[in-house]
Formats: structure tokens, C-alpha cells, sequence
């Protein structure tokens, strides 16, 4: 009897191990494809945007230090500061109320204090805006009056981001709010976030893309150009060699505009070489993305889509779970892998190709990123933040399932 039941233990032991052998161990190739001035080029020219060197990168996951990281740098600011969000909300978040605080008082200071806010989500806490506009902070609301919009309030605002003094920035899938929730028991729902700090060239593209979007918005005061001195660039051989510091910043218009992400996505997806991994909190790609996947996993690419379960998402309205259905089908005889969190729901987006780029943003694989929404990402070629990434990703794949077609 203990004999039987110490083989059972150690074939359930042995499956479970074999199921994450697989993983592939982190390689960091310098003369891969991706990586080439060719190759950059035509990304440059497919994407409107171009590679910055000199940045400096940290890996925040979850809402406290993401959050924490955001005060920091509204508290270090001299000049501007701007920030993008989706959802913001103050009244259950010691964090957040200790953040608009400090809004108002750089707004007294005289530091230029800019807020893109989704004006659906807007109304969660209206009081807060309202509030920040007669304190001197300027507040825009995103797609009051966006056309064309075939179902209303369908194309929203994203775009997750604090930067400050076009030099520093924190960017990600982490909304303005803390998301474990202090009116809810934790063991009920946990929450996963990721985001990225960012230091040096980059923010300066960052900064510049607000300031864009903000000139299409319903407002009287633009924020002001502002040109950073950067420091002399550090091109040693063993920084470029695995290409150190270098990432780029990317977008997507709302709706019919510019879809640089989807672009950048898709070229990455049709010249992978070894693996794709790509986490996000619902599947539902469009077919040009669903037939770039099935390509990539047939000529022996090993393609995973991480994502979130019913266990994990429960609490998420109806079409949520709809969605989950209709996302999967199309890879149900494919050798795409999905899978599940089974634990805590995960709201990251990684974007996670061969070892030599790793995305993280605000960008899901469904139609809303694909398809309507105004989306923002930094894309990392540094090989030792790449490392990081991903060790992240083995550790959340640990909490994930195959799914596997009932029928």
C-alpha cells in the first residue's frame, strides 16, 4: 500500500515537473534577427518610432510598488507632470488620496500638472476631478466625442502611465487605484499587476506622445514643450553587444488611427525564431493576429498565450466570460498553447519574444487593444531587464493550467 501510493505520488510528481521542463531556459542572442540595424530600420519606418539608448529600467510588480513608485517621482518633480489613466480612484486608497494630495500641492508650486482621464471611467469618482481642476491641476477627458464610435463608449482610454519632467516614468497595466482592495477580503480575489519604470531617452518620447493626445482633447492649456539634456551616451562594446539600455516607445491611435503596436506585434510574431509568450488578462485576437500565431506555432515557434480563467475572474461581468469561449475557439486544433491562472487573476501584459524583446504595456490580446483602444507600451532590448521579465513569467506560468477543449 505505501509502496502504490509513493509510485502515484511520484508520477503526479514527475507530470507536474515535466509540465514546466519544457520551459525554455533564457538565452540571450546579440546577432539575433531582431536585433539587426536592417531589421531596426524597417521597425522604425512600420512603427513611426525609433530605438533610444541611455535608459534605465526596474521591473514593479503589483499595485504597492508600482503605486509607491508614482508618489516618488510626483513628489521629485520640478517642472511637469503628467499622467494617463483608465480607471483613477481616491476613496478606498490611502495611496491614491496621498497621490492626489500631492498633485494639488505641485499644482500650487507651480509645477504643470496635466490629467488624461477616460471620461467614461471618469464617473466612478467624479468628485476627485472635479476637485483637481479647482485646485490648478488641468484634467482632459478622453473620447467625449470621438467619431466614429459604433457602439457608445466603446473606444476608451487605456493608457496607463505617471511621467514626470519628461525624464522619469512609470508605464504598465497597473490603474490608479490599489487593487487588493481593502473592502474586500483578500483571499476572495488577488489581483497580479506589472509595470515598468523608465529612466532617460525614452520618457522623452513618452512625454511627447501625451502631449499629442492631449492636443486632441476638449481643453484651453497645452503643456509646454520642454527639451531634456540628457548625459553622454555610454556605447561601450559590452553594452552594445547585448544592447544595454536600449528600448522604444510605441502606441496605438484609437479606433482607425495608427496601430503601431499591432504592427510591431505582428512583424515579431511572422520572424520568431524559438518562442513567443504572450500574457494578457482575456484572448480575443483578430484573425490576421489568430493566423500569424498558428503560422508561427506550425514551422515550430513555441507559442503560449497566458491568460485568465473563470477561477481567477469570477467576479468579472458577463461578456468577460463570453469572450473567453469565443477567444479560445479559433486555436482549438492548433498547436497555440493557452494557459489559465488558476489562482490570482492577472491583469500584466507581456509581450515576450525569443529572449532579445520583452513589451510591457497596457496592450491585451483582445479586440478592444487590437482593434479601439488608445494603447501604449515599451518594448526593452536590454538583455539583463529581459532576464527579469523573463524569470516573472515562469514564476506566474507556475500558477497557470493548459486549457484543454472540452469537446
Amino acid at each position: 500500500m505505501v509502496k502504490k501510493i509513493f509510485l502515484i505520488f511520484s508520477t503526479v510528481l514527475f507530470l507536474s515537473s515535466s509540465a514546466f521542463a519544457k520551459w525554455p531556459q533564457f538565452q540571450y542572442d546579440p546577432n539575433h534577427p531582431f536585433l539587426e540595424s536592417q531589421f531596426q530600420s524597417e521597425i522604425d519606418t512600420l512603427t513611426q518610432s525609433q530605438t533610444t539608448y541611455g535608459n534605465q529600467f526596474e521591473l514593479l510588480i503589483d499595485a504597492e510598488p508600482s503605486l509607491k513608485k508614482k508618489i516618488e517621482l510626483v513628489k521629485s518633480a520640478k517642472e511637469t507632470i503628467f499622467v494617463a489613466a483608465m480607471i483613477f480612484l481616491r476613496y478606498i486608497d490611502p495611496h491614491m488620496k496621498e497621490f492626489v494630495e500631492l498633485l494639488i500641492q505641485k499644482a500650487n508650486e507651480g509645477v504643470g500638472v496635466y490629467v488624461i482621464i477616460d471620461s467614461l471611467n471618469a464617473g466612478l469618482d467624479p468628485q476627485t476631478f472635479k476637485r483637481l481642476s479647482r485646485k490648478g491641476v488641468h484634467v482632459g477627458y478622453f473620447n467625449q466625442t470621438l467619431k466614429p464610435d459604433s457602439i457608445p463608449w466603446e473606444i476608451r482610454m487605456h493608457e496607463k502611465y505617471v511621467v514626470v519632467d519628461n525624464e522619469k516614468g512609470v508605464l504598465g497595466g497597473q490603474n490608479l487605484y490599489d487593487e487588493r482592495y481593502p473592502i474586500i477580503p483578500k483571499n476572495i480575489m488577488e489581483w497580479r499587476d506589472t509595470d515598468i519604470y523608465v529612466e532617460g531617452p525614452i520618457v522623452q518620447t513618452i512625454a511627447t506622445h501625451f502631449c499629442d493626445l492631449w492636443k486632441t482633447l476638449d481643453t484651453t492649456v497645452s503643456p509646454p514643450t520642454q527639451e531634456v539634456e540628457l548625459p553622454p551616451l555610454d556605447l561601450s562594446p559590452e553594452k552594445r553587444r547585448f544592447h544595454i539600455s536600449e528600448a522604444r516607445f510605441l502606441y496605438n491611435e484609437p479606433y482607425t488611427g495608427q496601430k503601431n503596436i499591432n504592427r510591431y506585434y505582428l512583424k515579431l510574431i511572422k520572424n520568431a525564431k524559438d518562442h513567443i509568450f504572450w500574457a494578457a488578462n482575456q484572448v480575443a485576437v483578430n484573425e490576421e493576429f489568430e493566423n500569424a500565431l498558428k503560422e508561427a506555432a506550425n514551422r515550430g515557434v513555441q507559442v503560449t498565450l497566458l491568460t485568465n480563467s473563470f477561477a481567477t475572474s469570477w467576479w468579472a461581468p458577463g461578456w468577460y466570460h463570453y469572450y473567453f469561449w469565443i477567444g479560445y475557439r479559433p486555436f482549438r486544433d492548433s498547436k497555440v498553447t493557452l494557459r489559465l491562472y488558476q489562482n490570482r487573476y492577472n491583469h500584466s501584459k507581456i509581450f515576450y519574444v525569443d529572449g532579445v524583446v520583452a513589451s510591457i504595456g497596457s496592450f491585451n490580446h483582445d479586440t478592444f487593444s487590437l482593434e479601439n483602444d488608445a494603447e501604449v507600451t515599451v518594448v526593452s532590448y536590454d538583455r539583463d531587464f529581459n532576464q527579469k521579465v523573463y524569470q516573472q513569467l515562469l514564476t506566474d506560468l507556475e500558477d497557470t493550467n493548459r486549457f484543454w477543449f472540452p469537446f
